[in-house]
């Protein structure tokens, strides 16, 4: 698998992402040939929950990121033709393993920097991203939306799996006992484990609809 390194200590977004997601940057790096995939901007806590936050809630959990490419030491640019297949390729390989929003122009983050994530399924482009995305975006996206791969489990043997909580379980909003109680969870509730978060990775990133999405987290502890 292809390394995504996060580098995101100091900013504003700087919360790890899904690792859901993480494994879909990698798989999809691999499939374009990238050597490396770096988040510059990547999950804050949920809306309602804290002031350190910017933006929409795609962010939110850790289920975007905003990241560029690496090869061959270089950080690529989709503005360059020769660098351009490659983020057609990266795109389109995210599309179809799983990511729905997807977005990025020289006038929204700069000619190297793509937004990839969850939420309801996007595109978009143009200033501050407020447009529509270019065509060689859409038409990737496209592609991979219409071509879907099945996702591939990850390769410590793990997957999603799901439990029977117990009664009074506090969902939080982070990887921390800090972040807020989002929910408080009755006896015999099932939710979907999507991966494990933290330290010591001792935190479970939960999907509460079935989305495929992170809602939440909990201390596999309690």
């Amino acid at each position: 698998m292809v390394r995504v390194v996060e580098n995101t200590a100091g900013k504003t977004r700087d919360l790890p992402i899904a690792s859901r997601l993480k494994q879909i940057l990698s798989f999809a790096a691999s499939v374009a040939g990238i050597d490396e995939v770096r988040v510059e901007s990547g999950g804050q806590c949920a809306i309602g929950t804290c002031s350190k936050r910017v933006g929409s809630t795609r962010h939110d959990l850790g289920n975007a990121a905003d990241l560029d490419l690496i090869k061959n030491g270089r950080v690529l640019k989709f503005t360059d033709s020769n660098d351009l297949p490659l983020f057609e390729a990266f795109v389109e390989a995210a599309a179809s393993f799983g990511a729905t929003g997807i977005g990025g122009d020289v006038g929204y983050m700069g000619p190297t920097r793509i937004h990839v994530g969850f939420g309801s399924r996007a595109t978009w482009g143009g200033n501050a991203g407020r447009g529509a995305a270019p065509s060689w975006l859409e038409n990737a996206a496209t592609k991979g939306w219409n071509n879907p791969l099945s996702f591939p489990n990850p390769q410590n043997g793990s997957s999603l799996f799901s439990v029977n909580v117990r009664s009074g379980l506090n969902l939080r909003s982070g990887p921390s006992q800090s972040f807020k109680i989002i929910r408080t969870l009755s006896l015999g509730t099932i939710l979907t484990i999507q991966g494990f978060d933290g330290a010591d990775q001792e935190w479970a990133q939960v999907d509460l609809e079935g989305d495929g999405v992170i809602d939440a987290m909990y201390s596999e502890h309690f």
